[in-house]
């Protein structure tokens, strides 16, 4: 099975992780091929922006700093992760918001909402939105780069 990426056709195993086995939190993962390179994290390290899919865990969350909550039994969330040794994916930020679902009940569905909620944002703004300091990255630091066989790692790297 073929997906589209942001500019791309990549095979399954590109962007994706089925988490449905290690996480009760998310059951995907699709990764933007979009990143720029984040030191902090170690040598080669990229940010990158992800979505996720799975339970809708916004309803029982509160506070300021809380993803806006979503109605339904299910949930996008929108995370950084950075990706170490090129395909070891580790969550930095849990939740910078969520989006609704849209009657998505199969996996083609949920990858194509998921790369088109990814794919509209443009390389200023996901460049913003992988670091705190706003103004760190431009929108030509911005590279990309499609992983292959991503590995879902729990921790910070």
């Amino acid at each position: 099975m073929s997906i589209i990426s942001n500019t791309e056709v990549v095979r399954m195993n590109q962007n994706f992780i089925d988490l449905r086995n290690i996480n009760d939190d998310f059951h995907y993962m699709i990764i933007d091929s979009r990143y720029v390179l984040n030191e902090d994290f170690g040598k080669n390290a990229e940010a990158r922006l992800a979505i996720t899919y799975g339970p809708n865990l916004t309803r029982e969350m509160g506070g300021m700093l809380s993803p806006p909550r979503q109605k339904g039994e299910f949930v996008y969330g929108l995370h950084n992760v950075i990706v170490t040794d090129s395909n070891k994916v580790h969550i930095v930020d849990s939740w910078l918001t969520s989006y609704p679902t849209k009657g998505e009940n199969d996996l083609g569905g949920i990858i194509k909402r998921a790369q088109g909620l990814l794919g509209a944002m443009g390389p200023k703004e996901c460049a913003k939105l992988l670091e705190a300091d706003e103004n760190k990255y431009t929108k030509d630091d911005v590279k990309e780069r499609s992983i292959d066989n991503p590995q879902y790692c729990f921790g910070e790297p």
